[in-house]
């Protein structure tokens, strides 16, 4: 894999003297990709100004690789850019990378990583497990429920389906403008090299404006079967955006997924105690989750919040 990631690296600059991220974007994202990967391999075996490329194929890894352009100067990067001229491969040095502890929520570090660990969304499982068999991509999805009843959840599962991490895009419905859309279209004309295909995710899309829905209505009309949209909403049998346009012409491009709204607090509860008893903050029983659950309106989000917070430490809350 790595010497595949150097001969892109290498066929990169071969085809261009300048830097093509405005020429060609796509082929700067997959050059950035290159670039990262053997960066990252290079922090289990640190290179030195002394390496040359001939220590990669005898098994090593190569601190010598093409720089074409400007290189961002950070921890785990190459450092040092020069301009490209008349393909001149450069020595580059490493910057070592910093230990970097990023806390993290437990709703974020418990968040279903597979299907199984989506709890109280059974229906809606069983119906994705029912498109899988004809493969998720190529088709649009409109992801309706409440606040925390795992829309977000199941949309990224779904990408992580179909696109690889670095061809998803997770996008705000508000930033959803008319050019942003059809250069999206664009993009995914073309399988990413490399990766399964793409994957984009809209979230509140209830808030999509009258543009972006008429461009939304070209590019799921044509879309290519390596190409993935998740629409998610809190609004429930939607007939309008807020912005008044008739939201049946976009619906009927996709596969309404509604998820359950009732019925949650049992399974929610029973989620949110595993995870407590976990990290060792858990000290009630189970009906003061099922209270917890009733309380949060089945927000598992702002249940785990609450979790993380020590509420569900000491005395019992079931009277309250």
């Amino acid at each position: 894999m790595l010497h595949r990631c150097y001969l892109f690296c290498i066929n990169y600059v071969e085809v261009s003297d300048t830097y093509m991220r405005e020429d060609s974007p796509i082929a700067y994202i997959l050059f950035s990709c290159c670039l990262h990967a053997l960066c990252s391999a290079m922090r289990n075996t640190k290179p030195t100004s002394e390496m040359s490329v001939d220590t990669y194929e005898n098994g090593g890894i190569i601190d010598q690789i093409v720089a074409a352009g400007e290189c961002v100067n950070t921890p785990g990067r190459w450092s040092n850019p020069i301009p490209v001229k008349e393909r001149e491969l450069t020595m580059l040095s490493y910057v070592e990378p910093q230990a970097i502890t990023k806390p993290v929520s437990l709703f974020e570090q418990y968040r279903p990583k597979n299907w199984s660990e989506v709890v109280g969304q059974d229906r809606v499982i069983a119906r994705i497990s029912q498109l899988r068999r004809r493969g998720l991509s190529g088709r649009c999805y409109w992801l309706t429920g409440s606040s925390g009843s795992g829309k977000s959840s199941i949309a990224r599962l779904i990408a992580s389906e179909v696109a690889d991490e670095w061809s998803t895009e997770e996008l705000d419905a508000q930033w959803c403008t008319p050019s942003r859309l059809s250069e999206i279209e664009r993009q995914s004309n073309t399988r990413p090299l490399g990766g399964r295909g793409w994957a984009f995710v809209v979230n509140e899309s209830h808030a999509l404006s009258t543009a972006a829905v008429r461009q939304l209505l070209v590019a799921t009309e044509r879309l290519s079967p390596w190409s993935t949209w998740v629409f998610t909403t809190t609004t429930e049998s939607q007939e309008t955006f807020e912005s008044g346009t008739d939201a049946a012409p976009l619906l009927s491009r996709c596969i309404v997924l509604p998820l359950a709204r009732r019925d949650l607090a049992r399974a929610f509860a029973e989620r949110c105690r595993q995870v407590a008893i976990a990290e060792r903050l858990d000290g009630r029983p189970i009906e003061d989750y099922l209270a917890l659950a009733k309380r949060c309106r089945n927000n598992l989000r702002q249940m785990l919040c609450e979790v993380e917070s020590g509420a569900m430490l000491g005395s019992t809350m079931c009277a309250k």
